[in-house]
């Protein structure tokens, strides 16, 4: 820290301590007016926001009517039964497993198998 004399002074901040080397915090050991500076500074100072992460889906799978799941996943926790739109097959939520299976069988299986 810099005061109007050009003079140098180093201030500690930590959450339960504020030190400087100036001769006014060494002698007397209190909080100089170097420390509130730069203690209201770092206040005032605008803090990086954190960008919120995207919300997470719980991922649900297809069912046939007779109910069996085309990922073959035995114990699905969500799950779409027949008939599923076209549309629905893009959502992120859905198996992409079960998705490929509905849209190339004979594929799928053999990659299974």
């Amino acid at each position: 820290m810099k005061n109007g004399n050009c003079s140098e002074y180093g201030v500690t901040l930590t959450e339960t301590l504020i030190a400087c080397s100036c001769k006014d915090s060494l002698y007397r050991g209190g909080v100089c007016k170097h420390g509130v500076a730069v203690a209201l500074h770092i206040l005032r100072a605008p803090q990086p926001q954190k960008a919120a992460p995207a919300p997470q889906f719980p991922t649900f799978h297809l069912m046939w009517r007779d109910g069996i799941v085309l990922c073959g996943d035995p114990y699905p926790g969500r799950v779409q039964v027949w008939p599923w739109t076209e549309y629905m097959l893009t959502w992120p939520e859905v198996c992409s497993s079960c998705v490929a299976t509905y849209k190339q069988p004979k594929t799928a299986m053999a990659k299974a198998a």
